[in-house]
């Protein structure tokens, strides 16, 4: 199938007409792999130290071929956890933040800010059980090893490759030595290259954080990604659902896949019910051992900033600092709140009253933008 550059709905608020009452969304923009892939392990139960194995088969030219992934865990730091997860989108948000959003591409290192930023961008406590459990967090992305075989999609060569590589191939934090035989003066991170180039060739997605934040469970985090991606892709071919195998979720959300299915359905429906709060999808529906997942209007609400943004897009000057597509492309995020707020969802008389629009400013907007929207 082919792998497309993707945002995940931004949720955070600005407005063309009320730029000074908002501030810019926090963006995260990872490359895709490790989110689209299984990668983080979210079973807390589950063996640490077991490597993961997904093999299938995929038809080209009339003939079956095998395609592989595989994650082998560092034997002291064992397989990334949902923690590890969150740190990855916050070393993102450093990437859009400090490079993609000043059209820079991102360095071979890259510094990282203090442990205490870090913990900010978490939402975390600054302590120092926190900050140990980042340096943890950081060096077991540093040692897991991912193997492809003709599973990992590289942006130049427009084409599936096999290779074997790692999140981030460096990891140094302040007063170490920094290999030249003196001390590091910041925390810095090099990424693998294959995801570097990936990252600089604009293979990357797009997360709102706060969003993601505000979800409750980290199943409903994980599984987050694999809808946006998801209903894209459907969404191109006239489909407007996506329909999984539980089997199927439950190696890409790292999670135990159960023989019961009313064990499955206690599993998986408070992500899915979280997902619902959010506005994100409009409804899930269990078909036997299917789901059955439907977009929801904050979805909906994503897609209309983003083709509104790649008409606009269209004027940029071919002559800046190439960066990637999304990097690119002017964010508004107003459109998803207000569609939430105008499908009559709490959350989204929240947000817009927590920044600073009234409900009759709300209700006149939903006006100016989705009057001659409503049939999308």
């Amino acid at each position: 199938m082919k792998q497309l550059t993707i945002p995940i709905a931004a949720t955070s608020i600005k407005s063309d007409g009320f730029d000074d009452l908002f501030h810019p969304p926090r963006l995260s923009k990872p490359e895709m792999h490790l989110l689209l892939k299984p990668f983080f392990l979210l079973d807390k139960h589950a063996d640490r130290f077991k490597p993961i194995e997904y093999v299938y088969s995929v038809v080209e030219n009339g003939k079956a071929v095998r395609r592989g992934w595989w994650v082998e865990p560092h034997s002291k730091y064992g397989l990334p956890g949902s923690f590890d997860r969150d740190v990855t989108i916050a070393i993102y948000e450093i990437v859009n933040e400090v490079y993609f959003s000043k059209g820079c591409p991102v360095p071979e290192i890259m510094p990282i800010g203090t442990l205490r930023d870090f913990t900010t961008r978490l939402g975390i406590a600054a302590s120092g059980q926190n900050f140990a459990a980042i340096k943890e967090s950081l060096k077991r992305l540093q040692h897991t090893l991912c193997t492809a075989e003709e599973t990992f999609f590289d942006s130049k060569k427009r084409r599936y490759v096999s290779l074997s590589f790692r999140l981030l191939k460096g990891v140094i934090f302040t007063g170490e030595d920094n290999g030249f035989g003196t001390s590091a003066e910041e925390n810095c991170v090099s990424f693998d290259e294959s995801v570097l180039r990936n990252l600089n060739s604009g293979y990357v997605m797009v997360i709102d954080v706060d969003s993601v934040s505000s979800l409750k469970t980290s199943t409903a985090k994980q599984l987050y990604a694999h809808l946006a991606y998801r209903f894209f892709v459907e969404a191109q071919e006239g489909v407007t659902c996506w329909v999984a195998d539980y089997s199927w979720l439950t190696v890409h959300l790292g999670v135990k896949q159960y023989s019961e299915l009313w064990r499955a359905k206690q599993q998986l429906d408070p992500a899915h019910n979280d997902l619902l709060e959010l506005g994100y999808i409009s409804s899930f529906q269990w078909d036997g051992w299917r789901v059955i997942y439907r977009p929801g209007i904050v979805w909906q609400g994503e897609q209309l900033r983003r083709k509104s943004g790649k008409k606009r897009s269209k004027l940029v000057s071919k002559h800046k600092v190439e960066a990637p597509q999304e990097a690119r492309e002017p964010i508004d995020p107003l459109i998803p709140a207000l569609a939430a707020f105008a499908s009559g969802l709490a959350l989204g008389e929240q947000r817009i009253k927590a920044l600073g629009l009234t409900v009759e400013e709300a209700r006149e907007l939903c006006k100016e933008k989705f009057s001659a929207k409503t049939s999308t």
